[in-house]
């Protein structure tokens, strides 16, 4: 195979703690591909940008800009055939490289693709939200790839015509819808391994997460009836209401009506998304479920700039 050249973008704020094993992990896997890193710096307070440059990464400064924009902004400054958007608190696996070598001498892969995977989570040191949600994404149904560990080429890209730069989330949602309506063929491809180091470690972090990542399909009526994550989070979020009303208004019938209601959406919105497993991780995984679609609801009212656990 012709020696390829990789860019990797990798946006980041206030990312001192993070960037230097970021950085690393790309330095340790890429042998063969010729490599470029890029740090799209969104006007961080800290040490980021000077620790990304002394490990020879390329550093542009775009402060108030989207996470959108700055990838795009990180592709515009950018040589490589292949582009890799990955965060700034996820590592590649060591073997990455030679995983991306054999999905691309594929003889079924087209001359367009979009591919990554969702990150892993350390299990031996994983939270409750980390075992019974974050790591199950790697098996759940999905029709887009997360944009903190997106591949494409360059041509795929320009095609697609980048990230909506208006988003301020789901904009890698949005791509990928994007290029599905151009027949761009979405591969998930799970032996693409990257481990994520900022996912939410407790109940209240993962509630703010989705509040954070639920804004754009709440700040129009168009994106909001776009979105059945958005619709389905809302209806469940009355019914748990309604369960309120009857308890504080000592209806039995309401509150039982409304709890039926918010326990049905739940499971199965679990069992859609998740498959089989033990009836126990189960019901864990339906409760986490439960805190998404509340926190995506509280979007409505949530103002606030990214939450510092994320993904």
């Amino acid at each position: 195979m012709k020696t390829k050249t990789i860019t990797f973008v990798i946006p980041a704020l206030n990312e001192e703690k993070n960037i230097f094993d970021t950085i690393q992990s790309i330095k340790s896997a890429i042998i063969k591909f010729k490599c470029e890193i890029l740090v799209i710096d969104n006007g961080s307070k800290d040490d980021t940008v000077n620790v990304a440059r002394s490990l020879g990464a390329l550093v542009f400064e775009h402060p108030d800009v989207t996470i959108a924009e700055l990838r795009n902004l990180g592709v515009q400054k950018s040589s490589g055939e292949l582009i890799c958007f990955i965060d700034a608190d996820v590592s590649i696996a060591n073997n990455w490289e030679n995983e991306l070598e054999i999905f691309l001498e594929h003889p079924k892969k087209k001359p367009f693709f979009v591919t990554g995977s969702r990150c892993e989570v350390n299990l031996a040191n994983g939270t409750f939200i980390e075992k019974n949600w974050f790591q199950l994404l790697q098996n759940s149904k999905s029709k887009y790839i997360n944009s903190g560990h997106l591949v494409t080429t360059r041509d795929s890209f320009s095609h697609i015509g980048g990230f909506d730069a208006s988003l301020k989330t789901g904009e890698d949602y949005d791509f990928c819808q994007r290029a599905n309506k151009l027949n761009i063929p979405i591969i998930g491809n799970k032996k693409l391994q990257a481990f994520h180091r900022g996912y939410p470690q407790t109940i209240g972090q993962f509630f703010l997460r989705e509040a954070w990542h639920g804004r754009s399909d709440t700040e129009s009526t168009k994106n909001f009836l776009r979105s059945r994550t958005a619709q389905v989070s809302l209806v469940n979020s009355i019914a748990l209401f309604v369960f309120i009303i009857g308890l504080v208004l000592f209806q039995n019938s309401i509150a039982f009506t409304g709890l039926t209601a918010a326990f049905l959406i739940s499971i199965s919105m679990t069992a859609y998304k998740f498959g089989k497993m033990p009836i126990t991780q189960f019901l864990k995984v339906a409760f986490c479920f439960e805190i998404y679609m509340l926190g995506r609801t509280f979007s409505l009212f949530y103002k606030k700039n990214r939450p510092a656990a994320r993904a």
